[in-house]
């Protein structure tokens, strides 16, 4: 297997940083990512026509990541999702994060992981970030190393994220790539879109998108997607706002499918493998008349992200998955992004 890897300019940041973006090669599918944010500003695959297209957001320059900061492909932490109220309370101290999101905090605060510039490595065929997160970042406790490795595989994608602190803290990183397998050239809606999710559980929310706490099971429900179902603006509409809710997976660590997402028209086909006990499955509710890349606009519910991480706003819920990382702790969690054509 080859895997080239390359690199060009992205720009230049309002503080005078230089990005650089890194593109990954195979002969099935080629991914971008840049040092800012540890973003993937492309994914390029082929349909089964033979035509090749990007399926997912971005921007063409630095510029557009820091106009429309809706973490577009970004590595989002120090914890990502939602937080009621921004608080927390870790070995009897409570700790305030920045309310970014309603009443709440949301993906790490004003300036989280998704606005700072990472240092890279290129290893072999993978690339690999890496961030310094200091004590009290974002009202965080603890001085955090944290990692995140991109492989190529042929056609399968691997981010890896890591991480270790120096005092105890809560870590939950994900990546926040939003897709529409149509590509570019049919960038319209989700509606030719048929989806599966893994999961018999799911979190309810509040009015601002934080659980409530109970597990609810799908049976039933709009939220049962076991057997594939296609994301028509019926099916959207019946959930209010959309689709943003944590889909409850396995918490036994093991590499397991989470989804399977089709586009019918062009056969391009995501597959989802995660050892996260947990995935957000978001259909863009809150994008809006953002510039494409091709010169036409992102637009509500044209585009949908399937978020693998811990439960949201775990730290205050004890019934729900460990969010703590102790000193002295490897936080490591994997996920595998496969694509493929059916004919």
């Amino acid at each position: 297997m080859v895997v080239e890897v390359s690199t060009r300019s992205f720009g230049i940041t309002e503080k005078g940083d230089e990005v650089t973006e890194y593109v990954l090669k195979s002969q099935a599918l080629e991914i971008a990512v840049i040092d800012y944010g540890a973003i993937i500003t492309s994914i390029k695959t082929r349909d089964k026509f033979g035509g090749v297209d990007d399926i997912v957001t971005g921007f063409t320059d630095i510029k557009g990541y820091e106009q429309y900061p809706k973490y577009f492909g970004a590595t989002v932490g120090r914890c990502c999702n939602r937080i009621k109220n921004g608080k927390f309370v870790l070995n009897g101290a409570t700790y305030q994060l920045p309310i970014n999101n309603g009443p709440n905090s949301l993906h790490g605060g004003i300036i989280g992981f998704d606005k700072k510039m990472w240092t890279v490595d290129i290893e072999g065929r993978d690339v690999v970030m890496r961030l310094t997160s200091p004590h009290d970042d974002q009202g965080y406790p603890g001085t955090l190393q944290a990692t995140a490795r991109f492989a190529l595989n042929e056609d399968e994608m691997l981010i890896q994220y890591s991480a270790t602190a120096d005092q105890d803290t809560i870590v939950n990183m994900t990546n926040h790539s939003y897709f529409n397998l149509g590509g570019h050239n049919n960038w319209t809606t989700l509606q030719d879109h048929q989806i599966m999710i893994n999961a018999d559980n799911v979190t309810p929310v509040d009015s601002t998108l934080i659980p409530t706490g109970e597990i609810l099971a799908v049976d039933g429900t709009i939220f049962d997607l076991r057997e594939p179902q296609l994301l028509t603006k019926q099916r959207l509409d019946t959930v209010p706002g959309g689709y943003d809710h944590n889909f409850c997976l396995s918490s036994d660590g093991v590499r397991r499918i989470a989804a399977k997402v089709a586009h019918l028209p062009t056969g391009r086909t995501l597959t989802v493998e995660t050892d996260q006990p947990g995935m957000q499955f978001y259909t863009g509710n809150f994008v809006n008349g953002i510039p494409s890349k091709n010169g036409s606009t992102y637009e509500k519910q044209t585009c949908f992200c399937l978020e693998t991480q811990n439960w949201p706003d775990a730290i205050n819920h004890s019934s729900f998955p460990n969010a703590i990382l102790r000193s002295g702790e490897i936080y490591d969690r994997k996920t595998w992004f496969t694509f493929s054509v059916a004919k």
